[in-house]
């Protein structure tokens, strides 16, 4: 079974929660930071944080279909979770999204961590930890990492 994420609403609610539900070190993303991440990203689509603020308040309702992948890519949800007020984006999903997970058993291994207790997640972690050690790769930190 996956844990779905909770999806209420048209674009403009799905891209404010979205924004809210925040980055890695817990604080919602700006406007100008998700711009520039996919201007990055995407370097001939063109948009602007006051662009997605109006989006973010209804002012603006109609993106172009390349900002909308953008922004789905960006966020690692399915277009169909801004495109679709009946789609809910399961953890699976969202895990499918992250580009890391093209290499093979990436994926499998996210989803077959889904469930596991924090003793278990803790083991696992321990002994990819070490394999990355083995292999010559660098250490992941983590916010976990970070508050320890």
């Amino acid at each position: 079974m996956t844990e779905e994420v909770p999806a209420q609403g048209g674009l403009t609610e799905r891209l404010d929660s979205l924004f809210r539900s925040g980055r890695p070190d817990g604080k919602p993303w700006t406007n100008d930071e998700v711009a520039a991440g996919i201007k990055a990203g995407n370097p001939k689509i063109k948009v602007s944080g006051a662009y997605l603020s109006a989006l973010r308040t209804g002012k603006r309702s109609h993106p172009s279909i390349d900002l909308v992948v953008a922004l789905a890519g960006f966020f690692a949800v399915p277009v169909s979770y801004l495109t679709n007020p009946q789609s809910t984006p399961t953890l699976e999903n969202q895990i499918a999204a992250l580009p890391q997970v093209d290499q093979a058993g990436v994926r499998s291994i996210a989803l077959r961590a889904i469930g596991v207790n924090d003793d278990g997640l803790k083991a696992v972690a321990a002994v990819l930890d070490h394999v990355r050690q083995l292999q010559g790769l660098p250490p992941v930190r983590t916010e976990q990492d970070d508050e320890a």
